[in-house]
Parts: structure tokens; C-alpha cells; sequence
């Protein structure tokens, strides 16, 4: 996963893996490959995103995928 440091959109394929790692997660299973937690990288790497292009911006590329950026904020 490289990094988006201009603030450009993320691929589709970015927004699908990190989804599929996050989705996993978040049904309580990690995500390895290797010696690599792919979890905390693909959280990691989207909270980074989300710092470069603004929330707004970062849940646009995700709905285009049809899928959504929660919040704890929103998810209430």
C-alpha cells in the first residue's frame, strides 16, 4: 500500500483491500501475511489518509466502492 501523500483518491482495489482487512477485523479476526499484521497496517495506513484528504473527501472514494467510513460519531 503506498502512500497518498498529494491527496489523491485511493484505488479501488486500496479501498477494497483495506476494507476486507478492516471488515475481518472487525468480525474479531486478524489479518497476517508473514510476519506482517495487515490489520494494523491497513488501519493505520486509512487513519493516515483521513488526516491527508479530510473525512468527507476519504468516505466519498469509499461510497464510490459502495461502502462507508464509520465513525463512533456517526454509527450512533
Amino acid at each position: 500500500m503506498a502512500s497518498q501523500s498529494t491527496g489523491e483518491e485511493l484505488s479501488p482495489d486500496a479501498v477494497k483491500g483495506i476494507a476486507a482487512v478492516l471488515l475481518r477485523a472487525n468480525a474479531g479476526r486478524r489479518v497476517h501475511f508473514g510476519g506482517l499484521d495487515l490489520t494494523e497496517m491497513a488501519g493505520r495506513f486509512l487513519a493516515r489518509h483521513v488526516e491527508e484528504v479530510g473525512f468527507e473527501a476519504a468516505d466519498r472514494t469509499f461510497r464510490k466502492q459502495g461502502l462507508a467510513l464509520v465513525t463512533i460519531e456517526n454509527n450512533r
